[in-house]
């Protein structure tokens, strides 16, 4: 998953970007060649587990067990969460306005009466 996975362009129009800008800072760094394991040998995913725990290793980060699904999950749960909460503050302002609406509505009503 990359910063780009959820853009509303594609890979050309990235590159195009990329390039528009002044400099561009790129680091290039040659890890080993991985060799497989029996067990990564017999299976794919075991053998791209093993080449991601090097390259995580190698960056300095952790690897979590998240998928592209995963993370669009993440997104769309967020932005219910934010339609609620700004659903509950729009709820709690046209109250709000009611509620001043109708007290100066009495002051109203008292004050010329």
């Amino acid at each position: 998953m990359t910063w780009t996975w959820d853009q509303g362009y594609g890979a050309l129009a990235c590159l195009w970007l990329t390039l528009c800008q002044f400099h561009t800072r790129v680091r290039v760094e040659y890890l080993p060649v991985y060799t497989p394991s029996p067990e990564e040998a017999a299976d794919p995913r075991e053998f791209a587990v093993g080449v991601r725990a090097v390259m995580a290793e190698a960056l300095g980060i952790p690897t979590v067990e998240k998928r592209l699904e995963h993370a669009k999950e993440m997104v769309r749960f967020s932005e219910r969460k934010q339609y609620a909460e700004s659903s509950f503050k729009i709820a709690c302002v046209y109250s709000t306005i009611f509620l001043l609406t109708l007290f100066l509505r009495n002051i109203v009503s008292f004050l010329f009466s």
